[in-house]
């Protein structure tokens, strides 16, 4: 349940960083029609797996700062160009490309773009992790779960949609 909880809570902050942003600029938080952006959610799991991983190795305090840095630099950005093509072929959309910036690689990486992800993963272990990991463990099961639901529901009813598959199985959608 912790891990799920860290999935769920990180894509709804993950969604309202994005929808901050584009406040300011245009563009949507995302594919789903949910309040979540789960490509934050899966990150930030996998940042907390790193950092037990490196806690459970005696690792310092700046060992695992500089893993959660480099963690963010390749492993999040990896995920970000693996998302990023995976939009493209399935739901024919591109939410951002970053061959405007000086730095970039391809379409969906920039070292600049790596470099915001390293920090704000060291930001999120070093300052968000202890706080929020006491919300995290008063969530109940019951919560974790009726999210899981509505979750999985978004998918399927986003995926329908956006796939142009609602008009054979429910006309009204």
């Amino acid at each position: 349940m912790y891990y799920s909880n860290i999935f769920f809570l990180y894509s709804i902050i993950g969604y309202l960083f994005e929808s901050i942003i584009y406040l300011f600029n245009e563009g949507e938080s995302g594919i789903l029609y949910g309040p979540w952006t789960p490509v934050y959610g899966i990150g930030v799991v996998i940042l907390y797996l790193v950092f037990s991983f490196m806690k459970k190795r005696n690792c310092t305090k700046n060992q695992i700062l500089v893993g959660e840095f480099f963690t963010g630099f390749f492993v999040l950005s990896f995920l970000e160009w693996i998302g990023g093509h995976l939009l493209e072929y399935f739901f024919h959309v591109v939410f951002w490309n970053y061959e405007g910036l000086p730095f970039h690689v391809g379409k969906y990486i920039s070292l600049e773009t790596a470099f915001v992800w390293s920090i704000l993963s060291v930001l999120c272990i070093k300052f968000l992790k202890d706080p929020l990991d006491k919300l995290i463990k008063k969530i109940p099961k019951f919560v974790t779960f009726v999210l899981f639901f509505l979750f999985i529901l978004d998918c399927f009813f986003t995926g329908l949609h956006k796939l142009k598959l609602s008009i054979f199985f429910f006309p009204f959608l």
